[in-house]
C-alpha cells in the first residue's frame, strides 16, 4: 500500500473518536532502522517512525527520528532527535509548530533527563532537532539505556491549540499484510543495535582504545 493511502486509511480509522489531549487515538504506521553513510564512513544510526493521531475530527501526522550521528570534525558521536508534526489536509500534511518535545523510553528514562542543545536546520525549519549528551544529568545512565525498549512515547505541545499530546510508538511494527493485519518483529531494533555497535567500535578504534 502506498504511504499516502496508508496514512489516509490510518486516519480514517482513528479520526472522529472525540479524543482529548489526555487520551489521543493514534497508530504507528512506520518504524524502521535508518543507517546512513557518507562514502564508506558510517554517519548516522537511527530509528525513523511515523504515527498518525487524531483530535476529534482533525487528523495529524507525527514524524520522528532518534539515534546517533557522528560529530563533524571531532571524534565520537552524539544522540539526537528530530520531530516534526503536520495536520493532514486533502492529501498534504501542513507543518505545525511544536514545543517541549520529549521522548520517553525504557525504565521511564526520557530525553528530558539528558542535557540537550537545539539545532537549527534551514532545510527543515519546522522540525525540532535536538542533540543530547551521551550520559544523563546524574551521570549514571546512558542514552543507550533509553533505547533498550520495544516502544517509545513521544510527547509535545501543539502550537496551534496549546495542548500536550503523548503518542505511543511501536518499534516492533513492520507492516500491514494484504488483509490489513499488523505484522510485528524485532528487525528494526536489531538493525539499529547492530549499527550502533559498529559506530561505537569505529569510534573506539579511531580513539586508539
Amino acid at each position: 500500500m502506498k504511504l499516502v493511502n496508508l496514512i489516509a486509511a490510518a486516519l480514517l480509522v482513528i479520526t472522529g473518536s472525540g479524543v482529548s489531549a489526555a487520551g489521543t487515538e493514534s497508530m504507528t504506521i512506520i518504524a524502521k532502522s535508518d543507517t546512513r553513510y557518507e562514502g564508506d564512513d558510517l554517519k548516522i544510526c537511527s530509528i525513523y517512525f511515523l504515527s498518525a493521531f487524531a483530535d476529534e475530527d482533525r487528523g495529524y501526522i507525527a514524524s520522528g527520528t532518534i539515534g546517533y550521528a557522528r560529530l563533524e570534525g571531532r571524534m565520537g558521536f552524539a544522540p539526537f532527535t528530530r520531530i516534526i508534526v503536520g495536520e493532514r489536509t486533502e492529501g498534504n500534511a501542513l507543518p505545525i509548530p511544536i514545543s517541549k518535545t520529549v521522548i520517553t523510553g525504557a525504565h521511564e528514562l526520557s530525553t528530558d533527563d539528558f542535557e540537550g542543545v537545539a539545532l537549527a536546520n534551514p532545510e527543515s525549519p519546522d522540525a525540532v532537532i535536538i542533540r543530547y549528551a551521551l550520559m544523563d544529568k546524574s551521570e549514571k545512565r546512558s542514552f543507550a539505556d533509553l533505547l533498550l525498549t520495544k516502544s517509545l512515547l513521544l510527547s509535545f505541545n501543539l502550537g496551534e491549540n496549546g495542548k500536550r499530546y503523548s503518542i505511543p510508538v511501536d518499534l516492533t511494527f513492520e507492516e500491514f499484510d494484504k488483509d490489513g493485519k499488523e505484522k510485528n518483529s524485532n528487525k528494526t531494533l536489531l538493525d539499529f543495535y547492530a549499527c550502533s555497535a559498529a559506530m561505537a567500535k569505529i569510534t573506539r578504534d579511531k580513539n586508539g582504545k
